[in-house]
């Protein structure tokens, strides 16, 4: 993606659902790889966008499911 002072020319936005609307994760852009993000919920939005003034590579994603009821853990001894 196309590296420019605060993203605007070409990003992937990520929202944390399916409705845009106040759930924005970030704006990437540029080579820098974004943190590694965990979903409130199941659904996720990826939206790429362009200003079309140079064609480059675009981007590459990559993603994985967990089973939420088998990533948590219960302590039952703490001891210091």
């Amino acid at each position: 993606l196309e590296l420019s002072l605060n993203c605007v020319y070409d990003y992937v936005e990520v929202f944390d659902n399916s409705s845009m609307a106040n759930s924005l994760v970030g704006r990437y852009c540029g080579s820098d790889k974004p943190p590694a993000m965990t979903s409130s919920g199941n659904m996720v939005t990826i939206r790429f966008v362009t200003d079309f003034s140079s064609a480059k590579d675009g981007f590459s994603l990559s993603f994985n499911f967990i089973d939420v009821e088998k990533s948590f853990f219960k302590i039952t001894n703490l001891s210091f």
